[in-house]
């Protein structure tokens, strides 16, 4: 019985889509096993998450200073947001998790699950799939977590293989089998023998659909009459924007699907509100 069941597993293995172990898979696969600890289904894994993840953990590596969730102004990878439409991911949700300074994945994912935001993302019962990143070797983490717009989409996801926690590979029924050139994979290294006496930055970065509704516009104000014109004052430094309702969040980390973006925040504020 135990050969038959064995047998079947590789049949159905033989017969679907495969991929072969990733980073990305690993870092899928390090979530799916806190998750199954809180009873919440697995998360699936598409290659192209992989994709998007590895562009932004080459960009921080490049940079080479803070955790930063957005790219260069004006490019089509600037925001979360611009990742996901790059790869024509219509989103339902969307969160991203970052982290520099751990050579190792076992040591990055549980200080993700040390930190509310961060641990907001990875055991969200919203997403539904993931995918990730290692760059600069080990050094620079991105975790992308998503679910799609249209929850149909996700038959196209691949189903994750896992062994304590990493990747043995992913394969999807849904797909026609594809031949594949072999990769090496990307085990994590064992965990260490001691934490860290300071844990290295991280960041999260959850964001609602892009498809929102718009706020009601508001009602014109007439224009105030023009004050009669005074002598110019000496030039005088720019104080920053000022809003009340803006608040400083947690450093490099922001709530899972609970902020706005703010245009009006003092300087070092968070660009977004509760």
């Amino acid at each position: 019985m135990k050969f038959a069941a064995v047998f079947a597993v590789l049949a159905a293995v033989a017969s679907a889509d495969f991929r072969a172990q990733t980073a990305g898979q690993d870092i899928c696969c390090a979530a799916n096993k806190d998750r199954a600890l809180h009873g919440l289904p697995p998360l699936k894994w598409l290659p192209n998450l992989d994709w998007i993840a590895m562009g932004h953990s080459d960009y921080l590596a490049k940079l080479n200073g803070d955790l930063n969730h957005d790219e260069i102004p004006g490019t089509a990878t600037y925001t979360l947001g611009d990742r996901f439409d790059s790869i024509n991911f219509v989103y339902g949700t969307a969160g991203e998790n970052l982290s520099k300074g751990y050579t190792n994945l076992w040591a990055t994912q549980v200080d993700w699950m040390k930190s509310p935001d961060h641990r907001a993302n990875i055991l969200s019962p919203s997403f539904t799939v993931c995918g990730g990143s290692v760059t600069d070797p080990g050094q620079f983490y991105t975790a992308n977590f998503a679910s799609p717009m249209n929850p149909a989409d996700n038959a196209k996801f691949y189903t994750l293989h896992c062994a304590n926690g990493v990747s043995t590979g992913a394969s999807n029924d849904a797909l026609p089998p594809t031949v594949q050139k072999p990769v090496q994979p990307v085990k994590p290294a064992p965990p260490p023998a001691a934490k860290p006496t300071l844990a290295p930055p991280r960041e999260s970065l959850a964001v609602p659909s892009p498809v929102a509704p718009k706020p009601a516009p508001q009602p014109s104000v007439a224009p105030k009459p023009s004050p009669a014109p005074q002598p110019t004052p000496a030039p005088q430094p720019t104080p920053p924007p000022s809003n009340g309702k803006c608040k400083r969040m947690p450093k490099g980390s922001i709530a899972a699907g609970k902020c706005k973006p703010c245009k009006k925040c003092t300087t070092g504020q968070s660009p977004f509100r509760r």
